[in-house]
């Protein structure tokens, strides 16, 4: 669930909806993006399959609990049986494409917080929207500068713990906020601004109250906080909870807005037969 869902519903997936054209486009480029997406979880999986067979599960564990040198070990082992300039062109390949990778990832990530932060945030919520394009792009600048400082800081005091929780949780977010606003928005019409609301934060809430109550967490040796033990769960992904929970919080969240709605639209129309009565008694 965590990985079907949330995997649909990531920023690298909804981005080609959101560039096409016309409907039919739009589903031609989801059918692509998620057929790549398929493959490349194939691979992933024969990736890991292949470093537990050839390296061994234990030389793994030895190495990292959590897995996350699989693939150099792997890159590694199969370099060491042929000859030293293969295998050291090799293990430099996978290094390399592993680096740039998260280089892209990471410079992405610090590029779309800084836009938020300088164009949503400051621009608009702060400032009201009276900021000049210049001082815009300054706010930018800073922004970068800070996302980049706190992700530093928190890659340091990260060093050497199992970061895959993290992604668990980023595919739980998106499986119980970006989806139930979705599919509530394209097919169902009585869905409403508090709904989507409620959907959104009170998804995240929820996945993320599950996620700290979770052995993903803690009270394993592979767990973010290995030296603590207070989870209520016994799994590593709860979005088996949370994504039904956030479909629940959207149906919830419209129902209290049409109710709103209907109060304030009652209370408009007590005040205009108000102002009505007062008209003709005046007269």
């Amino acid at each position: 669930m965590s990985v079907v869902l949330g995997g649909a519903c990531m920023p690298h997936v909804l981005m080609r909806i959101n560039s096409a054209a016309d409907g039919a486009t739009a589903r031609r480029a989801t059918r692509y993006t998620i057929a790549i997406m398929a493959v490349f979880l194939l691979c992933v999986v024969i990736a890991g399959l292949g470093a537990a067979g050839v390296v061994g599960g234990q030389k793994i564990r030895a190495v990292d609990g959590g897995g996350q040198m699989a693939l150099l070990l792997l890159a590694e082992e199969l370099g060491g049986r042929t000859s030293g300039l293969a295998g050291s062109v090799l293990y430099t390949a996978v290094a390399c494409s592993v680096f740039v990778t998260v280089l892209a990832v990471v410079a992405g990530i610090a590029l779309s917080a800084a836009a938020a932060l300088a164009h949503d945030l400051h621009a608009h919520a702060a400032r009201g929207r009276r900021m000049s394009e210049r001082r815009e792009v300054r706010s930018a600048r800073w922004a970068v500068g800070a996302v980049g400082g706190l992700g530093i800081f928190l890659a340091a005091t990260a060093q050497g713990r199992n970061l895959q929780f993290l992604t668990y949780l980023a595919l739980a977010l998106a499986a119980s906020t970006v989806l139930p606003a979705c599919l509530y928005g394209l097919f169902w019409s009585r869905y409403n601004r508090t709904g989507l609301l409620w959907t959104v934060y009170g998804g995240l809430l929820c996945t993320t109250v599950l996620y700290v109550c979770s052995l993903s967490f803690s009270g394993t040796p592979t767990s973010l906080l290995p030296e603590h033990d207070f989870h209520l769960i016994g799994l590593q992904s709860t979005a088996a909870m949370a994504v039904p929970a956030g479909f629940l919080l959207g149906w919830a969240g419209s129902a209290v807005g049409r109710r709103a709605r209907r109060m304030d639209e009652a209370a408009a129309h007590l005040r205009w037969r108000e102002r009505v009565l007062v008209g003709v008694r005046q007269e």
